[in-house]
């Protein structure tokens, strides 16, 4: 699988793979990647302004928002979604006992026997915010 479509991007990923994080940055930066804020809130609340309006751009389009910690993933998935319900894509939460953290690594319900396929999100497009180990 390639998510990079364009050169300099894969050069980027490789530098960030390689050690070559402030080349990969400078890189990024000049094609208008790299975004600053005062506080970490505004960066998190323009990189929803931003994620929200791309989605109404393109809605069919995928994307993902990276992060560092468990409790930035834990808001900024809250975050998109209340930006996503308001906007009325998005119902209310459902609370589920799914889990997939079996060391068979299969699906399980925690009252017992596997599953056939976790439950699903009826045909809407979710955002994934998922924890990035540096």
């Amino acid at each position: 699988m390639r998510r990079q479509r364009e050169d300099w991007q894969r050069d980027a990923t490789r530098d960030l793979a390689t050690g070559g994080t402030g080349h990969a940055i400078q890189t990024y930066d000049a094609h208008d990647m790299v975004h600053s804020a005062e506080t970490h809130e505004q960066a998190r609340g323009d990189l929803i302004d931003r994620w929200g309006r791309d989605r109404q751009a393109a809605p069919d389009a995928s994307r993902i928002i990276l992060t560092h910690t468990n409790a930035e993933v834990r808001e900024l998935n809250k975050a998109a979604r209340d930006r996503m319900r308001k906007a009325g894509d998005l119902g209310e939460d459902v609370r589920s006992r799914w889990r997939t953290d079996r060391p068979t690594g299969g699906p399980s319900c925690r009252r017992g026997g596997p599953h056939p396929q976790p439950p699903r999100v009826a045909d809407k497009k979710v955002l994934n915010v998922v924890r990035v180990y540096l």
